[in-house]
């Protein structure tokens, strides 16, 4: 169980990368850029962390820590996913 948690942990860090990626490439404030807010909205729930940049008037260090700090959390979260998955299957099981 801890390898799956580690990949669904895996999983949440290159989800937060390629769509931070994506959204920076077609530009955070075209038309396209609002659909990648809400797809991050689903697969990048930590998302909302990066609002402590505010105006972008921080130091590169600020920047640096909000999103290593988002990318992480998000990681976490899909590992929590994983586990909580589990055990739902596991109880379910148990009760056949």
């Amino acid at each position: 169980m801890l390898r799956t948690v580690l990949w669904f942990f895996m999983a949440g860090l290159l989800a937060a990368m390629v769509i931070e990626f994506l959204w920076w490439m077609v530009g955070y404030y075209s038309p396209t850029g609002y659909d990648f807010e809400r797809l991050s909205r689903v697969f990048w729930p930590s998302s909302v962390f990066k609002m402590a940049l505010g105006t972008g008037q921080g130091s590169r260090f600020q920047t640096v820590l909000v999103y290593s700090f988002s990318f992480l959390v998000n990681g976490v979260l899909y590992g929590i996913f994983r586990v909580l998955a589990s055990l739902a299957r596991n109880l379910v099981g148990r009760q056949r």
